[in-house]
């Protein structure tokens, strides 16, 4: 698979097959990754950019050669050899020059951050962190417009709104054109460190010490390559071998406990969060026509669908248990069969989606899941049977 360089674009070409059976044609797809604006304009922002940007490119396929245009050092090399080897697959050989390294970085501050922030709970669960921890002039929150090509307008325009609405004193936007299909679950192979090499050098103009990412409180043993602490652990070490100041940092907490903390201590900020794993398109109809059509007494925020994993958790256990609004206390009182029976359907769905889903709705949202149910009076007996055959399989 041949990569190549062009500033801050990078792009490879694959061969698909287009047709019928009897009439099927080779062609030539082409997919890049393009920095448009947001990242300093410098040879260490093209080269932090290069060397995880080929890892991020070819991490769905895996190829066997890698032909470059452009150095790889070392280091990066091992790394993606790292990569397939977790997936089973024999390092591949590498063609192109070999990378060097001609850059002097500075200190930085043990006492300022950076964010990488999308406007979901867990960056907000990290700036309210780091703001407390550090003092809010240190800490800066950067989106990576893009990223997530389903959800760029959305996360766009919430990242934007509550970092105004919140009082970020630092906010940046690195604007990104993604043509990569390396999405979904699966993105994960590549994802938590290309997200913090594109960091790094905002990290450094801003005296940064530290990028904070999501933990690993919950993560099961079939988690993707960055999705393992161990193989974050790694990448750190790498830095280091690099001489770069800037190191990525993580704290495990469950979940639930992240839900659980910003309803108790920032309960103002939730009503803007943007976690919804719904496209646009299909957003309005699932909000209004199944959701407030079903629980018309249980509005969801408006970002949100109501029904995708990540509403669920949010509204389903979040707002249930956690969220002391008016709204809601109505809600617990008054309309008690709403709850009810949207525990029920939450039931039914968790049983349909446990073979895709079970890494982001195990853990400490069945635990409080169970709770609510407890407490509405849902009876979980089916429920828990299935559950226990399905959870010995995957173990």
């Amino acid at each position: 698979m041949r990569v190549r360089l062009n500033g801050m674009e990078i792009s490879l070409r694959r061969k698909i097959m287009r047709g019928k059976e009897k009439q099927r044609k080779r062609l030539w797809r082409r997919e890049r990754l393009m920095i448009r604006s947001g990242m300093p304009d410098t040879y260490f922002s093209q080269f932090m950019f290069s060397q995880l940007g080929l890892m991020h490119l070819i991490a769905p396929y895996l190829p066997k050669v890698i032909t470059t245009d452009f150095g790889i050092v070392r280091q990066i090399r091992q790394l993606i050899a790292a990569m397939y080897r977790f997936e089973g697959k024999r390092p591949p050989e590498f063609r192109g020059p070999d990378g060097r390294t001609y850059f002097a970085l500075g200190p930085t501050d043990q006492e300022k951050v950076l964010v990488p922030y999308s406007g979901g709970k867990d960056g907000m669960y990290h700036m309210y962190w780091a703001m407390n921890a550090f003092g809010p002039e240190n800490v800066m929150a950067v989106h990576i417009s893009g990223l997530n090509p389903g959800n760029t307008s959305g996360e766009r325009e919430f990242s934007a709104r509550q970092a105004k609405a919140f009082g970020f004193r630092h906010f940046r936007t690195i604007d990104l054109l993604n043509g990569s299909p390396n999405i979904g679950y699966a993105v994960m192979r590549s994802r938590d460190m290309f997200i913090v090499a594109l960091l790094v050098p905002l990290a450094l103009e801003f005296g940064a010490s530290k990028i904070i990412i999501e933990g690993f409180a919950e993560v099961s043993r079939t988690e993707p390559f960055t999705g393992q602490e161990k193989n974050m652990l790694s990448f750190n070490k790498v830095l280091r071998e690099l001489r770069i100041p800037v190191q990525a940092f993580w704290r495990n907490d469950r979940e639930m406990d992240v839900v659980r903390e910003m309803f108790t201590w920032r309960p103002d900020w939730m009503p803007l969060v943007h976690n919804c794993f719904t496209t646009p398109n299909r957003k309005l109809h699932l909000r209004e026509v199944l959701f407030n059509g079903r629980y018309p007494h249980f509005p969801p925020y408006k970002s949100q669908c109501g029904l995708c994993v990540k509403c669920r958790i949010i509204n389903l256990l979040g707002r249930i248990l956690w969220e002391e609004s008016e709204e809601m206390k109505r809600l617990r009182t008054e309309h008690r069969e709403e709850v009810a029976h949207f525990l029920k359907r939450t039931a039914e769905w968790v049983r349909h989606k446990w073979k895709t889903h079970h890494d982001m709705i195990g853990g400490s949202f069945l635990t409080n899941f169970r709770v609510a149910a407890r407490l509405y009076g849902v009876n979980l007996g089916a429920f828990n049977k299935f559950l226990a055959g399905e959870v010995q399989q995957v173990d």
